[in-house]
């Protein structure tokens, strides 16, 4: 019980509000509150909501292949893609 005592002791017996900020009931606010949108959101008033663009756009990008591979008679070396003509079946149009 002691050590519980100790305890709240150490405590601070009332919340001192700083700047901007109110305590009032047990309900701590803030005003003059200013908000941004960051990437891929969008701000009107005080409702952030999401750009739906960027989402379309990383949804894209998360369905793309990582790395190209290359098939029998191909080869990619630094993003470079090569026929060797020499291993190519050949074909008449």
């Amino acid at each position: 019980m002691k050590a519980v005592s100790d305890a709240l002791d150490a405590k601070q017996n009332t919340l001192t509000a700083g700047s901007n900020i109110t305590i009032s009931n047990g309900t701590i606010s803030a005003t003059d509150t200013t908000y941004s949108a960051g990437t891929g959101l969008a701000l009107s008033a005080n409702q952030f909501s999401i750009d739906n663009s960027v989402v379309a756009l990383k949804t894209d990008l998360a369905s793309k292949q990582d790395t190209l591979t290359a098939g029998s008679g191909i080869s990619i070396v630094n993003g470079v893609i090569s026929l060797d003509l020499s291993t190519a079946e050949s074909e008449s149009f």
